[in-house]
């Protein structure tokens, strides 16, 4: 779900490029239904940013790689989820490292979060919560890191942030996080010396 990686990258000039508002939009995913003011996306096409998508593109011979900045402000909780096209990526976090993401594992139903529990609440994390507290089976995983190749197909959140969390992430659309992980396992990452 999770495979630490080293720090290759210049952190102090990829920091600037996220801190550079510009861009910024609030994510917004259409099924079910978020917007997002507390948690911003910005697309990257060209900088620092899209050298090091380059970097991976070629590393791991793949045709679809994507970088993007987050932005999630203090307190806002981004609750389970799987993303939705992106089928891996890498992370390197630019805020606190200490702050976590959740993975949840188990035997589960995805359709749980969405329909209603017995109380008739649809509250996705309250759902979770209450399975948890029941022993369906479901186990909460948190792990923090500074930069890792991470599996967004499996359930995972970032919640009880103490400062505002900035992450570049290059989405990965065509190999999954085996592809990915038996690739870097054979691989040295080198520093991305920027041009």
């Amino acid at each position: 779900m999770l495979h630490h990686l080293e720090k290759n990258i210049d952190y102090d000039l990829i920091l600037k490029e996220a801190l550079d508002e510009k861009g910024y939009v609030s994510f917004v995913l259409h099924e079910p239904y978020w917007y997002c003011d507390g948690f911003q996306i910005k697309k990257m096409y060209t900088g620092y940013a899209k050298q090091i998508s380059n970097y991976y593109a070629s590393l791991l011979g793949s045709n679809a790689c994507s970088p993007r900045f987050y932005f999630q402000k203090k307190n806002f909780k981004l609750p389970y989820h799987k993303d939705l096209s992106t089928l891996c990526s890498i992370n390197y976090v630019l805020s606190n490292p200490l702050e976590k993401i959740k993975f949840m594992e188990g035997k589960y139903n995805d359709s749980t979060y969405y329909d209603t529990d017995e109380f008739g609440n649809t509250d996705y994390n309250y759902c979770l919560n209450y399975m948890l507290s029941n022993d369906e089976g479901i186990k909460e995983t948190e792990i923090s890191y500074q930069c890792a190749l991470v599996d967004v197909q499996k359930e995972h959140a970032v919640t009880n942030l103490s400062e505002d969390r900035r992450l570049l992430k290059i989405s990965i659309f065509d190999k999954t996080y085996d592809e990915v992980l038996n690739i870097l396992l054979k691989k040295n990452l080198g520093f991305i010396n920027p041009k």
